[in-house]
């Protein structure tokens, strides 16, 4: 979806506004939780980390989808179709650098710029311990794959096609520096995304919630 752009169906939520500023990238308010179930979203208040999780979707990262069969509704469709492209498993041989976006940024650059080799890479993509979504400061969909101290960053909705990967992976430093997941999970430029136990969408804020813009 276009970023801003806003729908009204049931299930799911992730555009951005186009404005950038700081104030609107950073999260206020009542921190909002998207439930993601097949028919329905529910709001929940609540600290960041905390609050409801829903007993409902797959036990695991690699399982099926709760609901395999196609609804009919492209927006339900495209729901499931990301939280099962945030589950799936990949192999090293099944990652590519991701082409340059269209604004030239470069391509691909996790191992040529960080020496993060595919292994590395597969690794933090099939054993998050968080992950993200959103628009990053370039105004690229990415998503955003966090692993103890590293983090592996992919197209939107492509886990395959990996932009770049960095943090504590990093093998051309002596002392690489770890990362921290609060500088996407306190941006309001993203959503945290919870694939397992159950598919639930944490919105940054109140707003993002009601305009329900993920993806």
């Amino acid at each position: 979806m276009a970023r801003g752009g806003n729908s009204s169906s049931g299930g799911s939520s992730s555009g951005r506004s186009n404005d950038n500023s700081s104030g609107k990238r950073k999260a206020a308010g009542a921190v909002a939780k998207g439930i993601l179930k097949p028919l329905d979203n529910v709001f929940k208040d609540g600290k960041r980390g905390g609050g409801h999780s829903s007993s409902r979707g797959p036990g695991g990262r690699d399982t099926p989808s709760p609901w395999p069969h196609r609804s009919g509704d492209p927006k339900r469709d495209l729901v499931q179709d990301r939280f099962d492209n945030f589950r799936r498993r990949v192999e090293p041989n099944e990652l590519r650098g991701a082409p340059p976006s269209a604004t030239g940024r470069p391509a691909g650059h996790a191992d040529s710029k960080h020496g993060v080799d595919r292994a590395a890479q597969a690794d933090i993509l099939n054993n998050p311990e968080r992950t993200f979504t959103g628009y990053n400061k370039n105004g690229r969909e990415v998503d955003i794959y966090y692993k103890d101290g590293s983090v592996a960053i992919t197209e939107a909705g492509k886990k395959d096609s990996v932009i770049t990967a960095y943090g504590k992976a990093d093998t051309t430093h002596a002392n690489p520096k770890p990362v921290k997941p609060e500088k996407w999970a306190d941006d309001a430029a993203y959503v945290e995304v919870q694939p397992s136990p159950a598919n639930t969408v944490i919105y940054p804020n109140r707003q993002r919630w009601e305009e329900q813009d993920w993806p």
